[in-house]
């Protein structure tokens, strides 16, 4: 159990209580009594019942982790979160909100808040009208979101994309991967001039793949800083188009679409990529030594289940080192560098 002696440390500002087997036991209604604390970690800290609503009174809270807890019930949400005005950071990952249709309006009252991580929250996708997330007085703080594994059913129009949309311009990190986005990506993307990171694998994005690219560059075509695109295990069609506009990418995760046609060896100028996977798709064509030729910092390759032709000389001198390889059922041959 958690001590109630702690009432008595008045000025505590930071506490740590991670990784401690609290084995079910509810958090204590004191603990709204520290009122100086700005730091409450409790990932991985076996608590069960529900949250006290007094944690509503840590108005000077700026990271809150509950992550990876076993709470029973977590309805009261919008009770006690938007008191804290001052949190900067939120992670509730793996905490049931099946029942907390209102957790996007509570969230949108944190003026603050950079970084939230909502993953495997089983979230409900009520509709929410858009004017009521605009009428908020909310900040465009917003730059790390994950929303990962959650089941979230919605289209490019859904209250999700309007929510997103008024901190695009600030978002560098972005995890929707595991959900059930259905269609295309909505125009409202194009402003993700800062991101650096976004994950949209597994689900049932539709529409060629060349129009979500130009989506991604039409606002800032100069300045993109996108260094993650994930991509993986969704319904994108058509051909892979020139991607050197992205001039930071490192991992490209194509993989496991409906892509078709040729690679083209402008991707060889990418020379900040590490790890590419095209595997699982209709691609076909020769890929040689031209499609590598600056790729210095490659690690991961994967063209697997491809009818791509491998075309190299066995003294071909590639300017990577690879850590992973997979080529199965490319056609290899008759020469494969030493």
């Amino acid at each position: 159990m958690m001590s109630p002696k702690l009432i008595e440390l008045q000025h505590l500002k930071y506490l740590d209580l991670s990784l401690i087997n609290f084995n079910g036991s509810q958090i204590p209604d004191f603990i709204g009594f520290l009122s100086n604390l700005r730091h409450l970690d409790l990932f991985v800290a076996y608590f069960g019942g529900r949250i006290p609503t007094q944690i509503g009174n840590l108005t000077h809270l700026q990271y809150l982790n509950l992550s990876y807890n076993n709470f029973a019930n977590v309805e009261n949400l919008n009770s006690w979160l938007p008191h804290l005005s001052a949190l900067t950071y939120l992670d509730l990952t793996y905490n049931n909100l099946s029942n907390v249709p209102d957790w996007m309006e509570a969230v949108n009252k944190l003026p603050k808040l950079t970084n939230l991580s909502l993953s495997y929250c089983s979230l409900p996708s009520r509709l929410i009208h858009s004017s009521t997330l605009f009428n908020i007085n909310s900040s465009k703080s917003l730059a790390h979101v994950n929303l990962r594994s959650n089941q979230l059913s919605f289209s490019s129009s859904s209250s999700i994309f309007v929510w997103l949309s008024k901190y695009n311009a600030g978002l560098v990190h972005l995890d929707l991967s595991e959900n059930q986005i259905e269609g295309g990506i909505p125009q409202s993307f194009s402003g993700l001039c800062n991101q650096q990171e976004l994950y949209l694998y597994n689900n049932t994005l539709s529409g060629q793949f060349s129009w979500l690219v130009q989506i991604l560059m039409s606002a800032c075509p100069d300045q993109n800083s996108l260094e993650t695109l994930s991509l993986s295990k969704n319904h994108l069609s058509g051909s892979i188009p020139n991607l050197t506009n992205f001039s930071s990418l490192k991992e490209l995760s194509l993989d496991d679409n409906q892509l078709s046609g040729t690679i083209l060896e402008s991707i060889g100028h990418m020379s900040t990529l590490e790890a590419i996977y095209l595997g699982m798709n209709a691609l076909e064509g020769v890929v040689s030594k031209s499609h590598f030729s600056n790729l210095s910092r490659l690690r991961s390759l994967d063209m697997f289940n491809t009818s791509l032709s491998l075309s190299f000389s066995s003294n071909w001198s590639h300017p990577f080192q690879l850590e992973y390889i997979k080529l199965w059922s490319c056609k290899e041959g008759p020469h494969f560098p030493k």
